[in-house]
């Protein structure tokens, strides 16, 4: 499982959908989503970054996602039934029209990168004891994959932005010198631009 997931390490894209993927194949979900935080300048963003089903995606609502989010922070891997939750956890569940699932926080250190939420698995006490065993050893695993895929993602947009203004710049320089050589070659007197050395760089035609 996570040698299939490690294919896709360098993408936090590619690595969430095989996350989902294999959770779901390991725990028999009726479906698994892939809650990513973000942090921005004005605030914490919380969105479903994946989801296997592809359909399902849509599973939650904006307010169900902020709740579940902030529910799950900081939990290790965590049975969530209906008959037995409360609030806006009970409502999440039945809205969702599934029994027994388990979420859980990726986070690595005090770093929240996230979390996992499993809708509907199959409810045998012992297959389900078993599986929170499973998720509990890999969940650092888990949010470690997902928090470096992230960095490695930031840091190619760091420096395709970082190239981007380069290229600007140097099409700027272009045009000044462009626009320099006009204004000199107009002009009745010589002018005469030096390298630091002293070495002549260039010559009008007066």
């Amino acid at each position: 499982m996570l040698a299939s997931i490690l294919k896709n390490a360098e993408s936090p894209s590619l690595a969430g959908k095989e996350m989902v993927r294999e959770l779901r194949k390991l725990t028999g979900a009726k479906t698994s989503l892939l809650i990513r935080t973000f942090d921005t300048a004005e605030n914490t963003e919380k969105f479903v970054t994946a989801a296997y089903p592809r359909r399902k995606k849509d599973t939650l609502s904006a307010q169900e996602i902020e709740f579940i989010a902030d529910y799950l922070e900081g939990k290790r891997p965590t049975l969530l039934q209906r008959d037995k939750a409360e609030g806006g956890l009970k409502e999440l569940l039945e809205r969702a029209d599934v029994g027994t699932s388990i979420g859980a926080s990726l986070s690595v250190g005090n770093n929240h990168v996230g979390c996992f939420l499993l809708l509907g698995i199959p409810e045998d006490e012992h297959g389900i004891t078993l599986v929170l065993n499973i998720l509990e050893m890999i969940s650092t695993t888990l949010a470690l994959i997902l928090r470096n895929a992230m960095l490695y993602d930031q840091q190619e947009q760091t420096i395709e932005q970082r190239t981007a203004e380069l290229v600007s710049i140097n099409e700027a320089l272009h045009e000044s010198e462009l626009r320099f050589r006009a204004i000199a070659e107009d002009m009745p007197v010589y002018v005469c631009r030096f390298a630091p050395d002293y070495s002549v760089t260039y010559v009008n035609q007066a």
